[in-house]
């Protein structure tokens, strides 16, 4: 059983489920073994935050997620593997998703470390092994869903909201906007969030990698802020972010509540959120 460490955060452990996952297994004579795909926690957080993004599920700034979330246990290695380390009596493989060591796709490393390569040479071709879907929103795509989320959208979406999501990111690219991918403006709070796991990190590649985290994990290249939130937008920009939100109110025939009405649906929605977390449950 492979788990990326996004998945192993949105799993409740005081429902026992690894332990369920365990016995399903057991039943038909498989023993588990739980593989862990970890990287740096500030990188993990952009791809949440994008995540609900691409849902229409987050309005506030990158920044302001980052604090929030970036200090819980979500984004912690070692309390998430606590439990499923006891339920796999330590059959456990941790791999980083960029290698300081090697050049191999991830999904090769994951076949080696379980000892698996004789079994996946009839489910995995050489293109499974290395292909890698990554849709990504940039800047724009991202400062239109976040307007979006502000009126309420999400709260009137028949379907899926992340339809909504791809069709924000399709215009955007259509239009020619969104050439690089988003990047949240919020180099010190993630240098703090770095910092806090950093002990944890370090526990975890001595005692799976008998190395240090920095040698073996690898990291995506470093790019310049382009997050629009709380800076200046150019009209020109300012223009397309509008027609874009204007386009998808028009097609989802939406019309935005009132300022008022809005803002005591956001307050409920934050505070069952809260209650949520409390709970143990995913953000």
């Amino acid at each position: 059983m492979t788990v990326f460490a996004n998945d192993f955060g949105s799993m409740r452990s005081d429902i026992r489920f690894p332990g369920m996952i365990r016995d399903v297994f057991a039943r038909f004579d498989f023993t588990m073994d739980v593989a862990l795909v970890v990287r740096a926690q500030v990188e993990q957080l952009e791809t949440d935050y994008l995540q609900r993004i691409y849902a229409i599920s987050e309005s506030r700034t990158f920044e302001k997620f980052s604090c929030r979330y970036g200090f819980s246990e979500r984004y912690d290695h070692i309390a998430l593997l606590s439990t499923w380390r006891r339920a796999a009596k330590n059959r456990i493989v941790v791999a980083p998703y960029r290698d300081c060591r090697s050049r191999a796709p991830l999904m090769d490393r994951l076949v080696q470390a379980l000892g698996l390569q004789d079994q996946s040479i009839h489910v995995l071709s050489s293109k499974d092994r290395c292909r890698e879907i990554v849709r990504s929103s940039g800047p724009i795509a991202v400062e239109a869903s976040r307007r979006l989320h502000a009126l309420g959208l999400h709260r009137r979406i028949t379907g899926h909201p992340s339809r909504v999501g791809r069709i924000i990111d399709d215009l955007s690219r259509a239009r020619g906007l969104d050439t690089q991918k988003f990047n949240g403006n919020a180099r010190e709070t993630l240098a703090t969030i770095e910092a806090y796991h950093g002990k944890a990190n370090e526990w975890l590649a001595a005692t799976y990698w008998g190395n240090s985290w920095d040698t073996v994990v690898a990291r995506a290249p470093r790019r310049r802020p382009n997050e629009l939130a709380g800076q200046f937008v150019h009209s020109d920009v300012e223009d397309e972010i509008e027609r874009i939100v204007c386009w998808v109110l028009t097609h989802t025939k939406f019309q935005p509540p009132p300022f008022w009405l809005r803002r005591i649906d956001s307050l409920v929605e934050r505070g069952i959120e809260s209650i949520g977390e409390l709970l143990g449950r995913p953000i």
